[in-house]
């Protein structure tokens, strides 16, 4: 069973990428390897998936796709960082 994913990206920029997901999408830099850097990493803590919506909302993401209910029983919304890449966020619908 799978519990926790640690996505890849392949980005043209690793430096604005990761500009991107901790100015605009609240992550932290955890780290950017080489100079130029050519691999880093960047991280969120576990939040309620209707506050990073609205806080991603308030930085003028571009949004794929809004929140909304799956018929699964899922909440889920679709950004796209810089490169064009789709990130989805999901979690229970509780």
């Amino acid at each position: 069973m799978l519990t926790t994913v640690e996505p890849q990206l392949f980005v043209a920029d690793v430096t604005a990428s990761c500009e991107f997901y901790v100015s605009r999408l609240g992550f932290t830099g955890v780290f950017a390897y080489g100079e130029p850097p050519f691999y880093g990493q960047v991280q969120r803590d576990s939040a309620e998936l209707r506050q990073q919506f609205l806080d991603f909302q308030s930085a003028d993401v571009d949004f794929h796709q809004t929140l909304r209910h799956e018929p699964w029983g899922a909440r889920t919304f679709v950004v796209r960082d810089p490169d064009g890449n789709l990130v989805l966020f999901g979690a229970p619908a509780d």
